[in-house]
């Protein structure tokens, strides 16, 4: 480890990382898994007949600590549960983080690198979420199968063989998505109007009879995160779900409640635009007569460069950016297992060069323009970004 990755959090994709929540949950149904996140905590609660995970886009470890003596949800989980610090995936952003909770895979292995991800097929940078190129082109159906964005198989389809029933309740805004689609393959999507009705559609799946695996996905703190960090705004949020969670846990019994999220936050405020560096506007690679920008997002950019030019880029970024950024060669932190097991099938993915910048500074490309009106980011190694809860608790 090198003296500017001193406070740099790197995954643990063998353990205690988000990728192997889908093994533990797996183990609570008596479905062998390969890896773990902690053996003892599965003896512990095995046999339940429901298990309800919350995923909290952007309740990192960080806000964890932050509001845990304010609300009874966090209460609950301490004093009558256990909470364990995970490492997100790197990226520690929505995309990846949040396809390796539903497939148990790292980026690597499925493929989404960030927020944007160049995708060969299609020789374009995508969106991730809402799947549309950058120049604001939607993919059909059709396109998105083609283009093989990600691939992997979900957790509801490996319980499925087992006889759980799984089902993905997510924001009706999100839930006719492509994303969504690929992400509920083996379970049913089940959508809801408001936060408020939440608990009546988790009892009224729970309820039934059979095991079942639910997961409730909110995009909450992170939507105001970008605007507000952890000001009152965020507070009155989580409000929000500690209300939803004080009515569920009293309607519904024989569940383990899982919570955690798919990464933290931090705060930025220096903005380095990378293709005002001359040599990286001289070096990106081309399909055709285009361009392949700089992906990923303002906390981890990754470029694609001529391959002559590979070492001159890398130089030259080292130098321009100390103080400022971490330069890699993507085959360095790829063969350090930074994104996953070192043969996994999108290698290519992460180009070659991977900008990686330090606390308080963000890093875009031209197409990225809107970043300077965020106030809280995330994507980068900070231990802010990379640690979030896991918190387990029966009823």
């Amino acid at each position: 480890m090198g003296i500017e990755e001193e406070f740099y959090v790197f995954p643990t994709y063998d353990s205690k990382n988000i990728v192997n929540i889908p093994s533990f949950v797996s183990r609570i149904f008596g479905v062998k898994a390969n890896k773990c996140i902690d053996k003892k905590l599965t003896k512990s609660f095995k046999g339940y007949k429901n298990v309800v995970l919350f995923i909290l886009d952007g309740f990192g470890y960080s806000l964890l600590e932050y509001v845990k003596d304010v609300f009874e949800f966090t209460k609950n989980f301490e004093k009558e549960g256990t909470i364990t610090k995970l490492t997100s995936t790197f990226p520690s952003s929505t995309a990846p983080a949040v396809v390796s909770i539903f497939t148990g895979k790292t980026p690597i292995e499925h493929g989404v690198v960030e927020w944007y991800t160049y995708v060969e097929k299609i020789r374009s940078v995508i969106e991730a979420i809402p799947l549309t190129t950058i120049e604001k082109i939607k993919l059909s159906e059709k396109e998105f199968k083609h283009s093989n964005f990600f691939y992997s198989t979900t957790i509801f389809q490996r319980l499925k063989k087992v006889g759980v029933e799984s089902f993905y309740l997510v924001s009706r805004f999100y839930a006719q998505s492509s994303f969504s689609k690929f992400l509920s393959k083996g379970g049913k999507v089940v959508p809801f109007i408001s936060y408020g009705d939440i608990p009546t559609l988790v009892k009224s799946v729970v309820s039934k009879e059979g095991k079942k695996f639910v997961i409730v996905y909110l995009d909450m703190p992170d939507s105001l995160e970008h605007f507000y960090n952890f000001g009152n705004e965020v507070l009155l949020e989580l409000s929000l779900f500690d209300r939803i969670f004080s009515v569920l846990r009293k309607e519904v019994n024989d569940t383990l409640f899982l919570l955690t999220a798919d990464h933290g936050g931090t705060t930025v405020s220096k903005f380095i635009n990378i293709e005002r560096i001359k040599v990286v506007r001289e070096s990106l690679e081309r399909k055709g007569k285009r361009v392949i920008p700089p992906y990923g997002w303002c906390r981890s950019i990754f470029l694609r460069l001529k391959k002559s030019k590979v070492k001159t880029t890398f130089e030259t970024l080292e130098r321009k950016l100390k103080g400022y950024a971490s330069v890699y060669l993507s085959e360095d932190l790829i063969s350090k297992g930074v994104f996953g097991p070192r043969n996994g099938k999108f290698s290519q993915r992460f180009g070659d060069v991977i900008v990686v910048p330090k606390k308080g500074v963000a890093i875009y490309s031209n197409y990225m323009k809107n970043v300077k009106k965020f106030n809280g980011f995330h994507g980068g190694l900070s231990l802010e970004e990379m640690l979030v809860p896991f918190g387990i608790l029966a009823v």
